[in-house]
């Protein structure tokens, strides 16, 4: 689901998502 929106701009972000999940 995620390799569709593989954005080089949306790549930080999902990281960041991930890290202010945890």
């Amino acid at each position: 689901v995620y390799e569709r929106k593989c954005d080089p701009s949306l790549q930080p972000a999902i990281m960041v998502l991930m890290f202010s999940i945890k």
